[in-house]
């Protein structure tokens, strides 16, 4: 069955128009103006353009929340990119556009499954960092999978040792395992320092 992806389509008007009482009137507008569009059928270039303008869509510049039915549209549109289009140099950014999609969904593992695929499929990207870390902190945070998040975190302390997240790493590894308590002390002798 092929997926069908409502998508925007945005005006110059649109675009550059000011925050205030005629935003609501246009993004109205535009949202009454959807095209129904067959992902199957878009070329490369097509898909991109829709995905760049569903980003734009995502955060209302507004009310500042996200646009769940957007991000849903960005997530489908993510996935049939990477799939479509595997030796696109584009795939990897549009992938991990996927990836920030689910996760702002709260679908973490679809997140991490994403992630994963990026730091296979890319694993030389100046990006990896970037993928690694933000997969150890879905493990660590949000599923409390802590034993995985130490595997990556080690990873990026060990293989990126310059690299910011491969910093970040490090600092986490010491705290991780932590107690409440324990954090309170190791923060209150730091502070001390």
């Amino acid at each position: 069955m092929k997926k069908i992806l409502y998508v925007v389509v945005l005006s110059v008007t649109v675009v550059s128009c000011g925050a205030d009482k005629n935003d609501k009137e246009h993004i109205t507008e535009v949202e009454e103006h959807i095209d129904v569009i067959n992902l199957d059928q878009l070329s490369e270039e097509e898909l991109k353009t829709q995905m760049i303008n569903l980003e734009a869509l995502l955060v209302d510049s507004v009310t500042n929340e996200t646009s769940k039915p957007n991000a849903i549209k960005m997530l489908e549109a993510s996935n049939k990119f990477a799939e479509r289009f595997p030796e696109s140099a584009s795939r990897e950014s549009m992938m991990y556009k996927g990836a920030l999609a689910a996760r702002g969904l709260e679908k973490y593992f679809e997140a991490v499954r994403i992630l994963n695929k990026l730091c296979l499929d890319y694993p030389n990207s100046v990006r990896y960092p970037d993928y690694a870390y933000e997969k150890a902190h879905i493990y660590d945070d949000i599923l409390g999978n802590k034993e995985k998040a130490k595997k990556i975190y080690t990873e990026l302390a060990e293989n990126y040792p310059d690299h910011q997240f491969g910093k970040d790493s490090k600092a986490r590894l010491v705290l991780i395992d932590m107690t409440d308590e324990e954090l309170m002390q190791y923060f209150s002798n730091q502070d001390g320092k």
